[in-house]
């Protein structure tokens, strides 16, 4: 459970940092989010999220 709050508190970040390169490049938020989503899938290779992460949203 320690680690699942710990990935999610990277993901938030790293979406946050993202968010804030895009308003400094004056680029809308979602192109930079879906490049950075890209690079982060092959920075990090095969690993696979489990689907509690992806889907935490739904249930706040």
């Amino acid at each position: 459970m320690q680690a699942l709050f710990i990935n999610c508190v990277y993901l938030i970040l790293i979406i946050l940092a993202l968010v804030m390169l895009a308003n400094k490049l004056r680029l809308a938020y979602p192109i930079i989010l879906v490049l950075g989503g890209l690079a982060l899938s092959f920075l990090l290779g095969g690993i696979i999220s489990p689907p509690d992460v992806v889907f935490m949203t739904a249930t706040f």
